[in-house]
């Protein structure tokens, strides 16, 4: 059995989204909340998907408001992006944590 500790693992990475934007990732730790995971997909409340999405999104590039003008991340903005789907930035974190985690657990298997 592989463990792979390294921090390189674990760190936040920026990942490319829509119109240029990109979106900056730190893996889910599980024990930061009550979520499952099952066959490495996520099966979660509501409030547990926010303290995923709160905990693993880190910043973002290249996202504007209506103006125009960068968006700047903030707790208020964060939370809202999440409430109302907004740029379906929320469903890319949630996936992207599914697929960082199967992909440590191939390696794992290897």
């Amino acid at each position: 059995m592989i463990i792979n500790v390294s921090k390189e693992t674990y760190e936040a990475k920026w990942y490319k989204v829509d119109d240029g934007a990109e979106l900056k990732i730190r893996p889910y730790a599980v024990g930061q909340g009550d979520i499952i995971f099952r066959d490495g997909e996520v099966v979660q409340s509501g409030r547990d998907r926010w303290k995923m999405f709160d905990y693993s999104l880190v910043a973002w590039k290249g996202i504007t408001d209506a103006d125009g003008k960068d968006l700047k991340m903030s707790d208020k903005v964060k939370k809202m992006v999440f409430d109302y789907s907004l740029g379906d930035i929320a469903t890319f974190v949630i996936i992207k944590n599914g697929e960082l985690l199967k992909e440590r657990q191939e390696q794992e298997k290897n």
